[in-house]
């Protein structure tokens, strides 16, 4: 999940990038990308089909990793002792101001 957040900052910045570059052409800037626009569009572009592929790549599971379903309860007692617990404190909660 974090992964997804940070490649959506970089998929921002390229973009930002590309904008500034039109929305700011003589703005003097420490470091320029070589090839002018060209270069520019290329750089960006690259990077915002490679965070694109990893986002997609991250909504597969691995195979090395067993994930099977996660709403099936492994144990019929964890499951009972869990909904005891979430109503325990769902009573407790019920009674005070703001809830």
């Amino acid at each position: 999940m974090a992964t997804i957040v940070y490649l959506l900052i970089y998929l921002i910045m390229f973009v930002a990038a590309i904008r500034l570059r039109y929305a700011q052409p003589d703005k003097e800037r420490p470091f320029r990308t070589p090839g002018g626009m060209v270069g520019m569009w290329l750089v960006g572009g690259v990077g915002i089909a490679g965070a694109l592929t990893a986002v997609s790549f991250s909504f597969i599971p691995p195979t090395q990793v067993s994930t099977g379903n996660p709403v099936t309860p492994k144990h019929p007692l964890l499951t009972v002792a869990g909904r005891g617990v979430s109503r325990d404190y769902r009573v407790a909660w019920q009674g005070r101001a703001g809830c």
